[in-house]
């Protein structure tokens, strides 16, 4: 039952097309955030996003919540419950691709074993955090 269960949120998660990493944090800061709102005074008025290449890391965590919120109310289910299940995914994905580098000699095993202690606590990784160490 729960497997079916993992299986049908992972489809609807894919489905609505989240990016599946964010974290509680996230989730909190943008359930307190009108998702119109933003951070820079200049660009609620011009309603263009602040100088730079798009929006901010906080825009970006707003929409994304706002997302898992919306899959989460279609569902039926209560939005932690959703969340849940995506940062069990992503934990799963993310000690598959440490497990990897370890065996590939890139990183050590303590060093994976410290990212995963940050991303269990909230502190995920930013996308290609230690592709350097080839």
């Amino acid at each position: 039952m729960f497997q079916q269960s993992k299986r049908t949120l992972a489809v609807a998660v894919a489905a609505a097309g989240l990016a599946l990493p964010i974290s509680g944090v996230a989730l909190a800061a943008a359930q307190s955030v009108d998702s119109t709102t933003t951070s820079s005074p200049s660009a609620q008025s011009s309603g263009t996003p602040p100088a730079g290449n798009g929006p901010t890391a906080e825009q970006r965590a707003a929409r994304r919540a706002q997302r898992v919120g919306d899959v989460a109310a279609k569902l039926g289910i209560p939005t932690e419950q959703l969340q849940g299940a995506i940062d069990s995914v992503r934990l799963d994905r993310l000690t598959e691709r440490l497990t990897a580098r370890v065996t590939a000699g890139k990183i050590t095993q303590s060093q994976a074993d410290a990212i995963i202690a940050k991303a269990k606590a909230g502190e995920w990784p930013s996308r290609g955090a230690g592709r350097h160490h080839r």
